[in-house]
């Protein structure tokens, strides 16, 4: 298997190209794929989902049994 890991910014790094703050050939280097993920608040319908797999991953690694009651999960 071959991994390539790319550092992510909340910089536009295009932007600081154009503007001769960032080396264009590195920019090239590294912009292989963009890939964009909305922050929680524009996707509320993945909160609990996420949620329960946190639980559950904890819940394997540690033996703990978490819940969060219906209150909770409204929050």
């Amino acid at each position: 298997m071959i991994f390539s890991l790319s550092p992510e910014t909340v910089r536009d790094l295009r932007q600081l190209v154009a503007e001769g703050k960032f080396r264009e050939d590195l920019y090239a280097r590294i912009n292989l794929w963009t890939f964009t993920l909305p922050g929680l608040r524009q996707r509320q319908e993945d909160i609990e989902p996420n949620l329960d797999y946190e639980v559950e991953r904890h819940a394997s690694l540690t033996g703990d049994s978490v819940r969060f009651n219906t209150e909770a999960r409204r929050a």
